[in-house]
């Protein structure tokens, strides 16, 4: 595969728009950048969050057109790489082919974790659901690299009601809030 390019972006630049025509896919190597739509109401619909490390855009490398927008939430590094590039590369190197398909893979369950919790209607439920899929069985509690807010537009809910379910969860014995960390310490029945 050949040589990508690096791009810096500012905090709230756009490294690429819905519709646009595909001819890079990219890897974040420093802070972070948002894949999102936004409803017709124009709340913001997050896809990925994808930090240093993290492939952007693999999912477009079979089709004409990007699918959503892809923001900076913090200045950020990414690196370009050629569309056409990447699926020689696939073809040429299985086992980066298979790299490629394993990232892809990974991205997909966690989307279809967040499409389960969209459609779990209580917001106390999803706000526990969330942790559970994240922390695991939260013995140490989840220590959030996000602002909680960002953590609430995840999963689907307003902040404010966010906040109040987190504060009815702790005042309930359920969880235990410090800062961004939280950890499950009681029974949600």
């Amino acid at each position: 595969m050949g040589e990508g390019v690096v791009r810096k972006l500012t905090a709230g630049e756009a490294l690429f728009h819905r519709d646009d025509p595909v001819g890079q896919v990219f890897v974040v190597i420093d802070g972070e950048v948002i894949l999102q739509r936004h409803t017709i109401e124009g709340a913001a619909v997050i896809f990925q969050r994808a930090k240093a490390g993290e492939t952007l855009a693999e999912a477009s490398l079979f089709s004409e057109h990007y699918h959503c927008d892809a923001v900076a939430v913090t200045a950020a590094g990414v690196i370009a790489f050629s569309k056409n590039e990447v699926l020689k590369g696939m073809e040429a190197d299985a086992s980066f082919g298979r790299e490629v398909l394993a990232q892809t893979s990974r991205k997909l369950i966690e989307t279809r974790s967040r499409l389960e919790l969209r459609n779990v209607r209580s917001a106390r439920e999803r706000i526990l659901q969330y942790l559970v899929l994240v922390g695991g069985d939260g013995i140490d509690g989840i220590t959030f690299d996000k602002s909680l807010k960002d953590v609430a537009a995840e999963i689907g809910l307003t902040h404010e009601t966010f906040y109040r379910s987190l504060k009815k969860l702790e005042a309930d014995g359920v969880i235990k809030r410090m800062g961004r960390m939280i950890r499950i310490i009681g029974d949600a029945g």
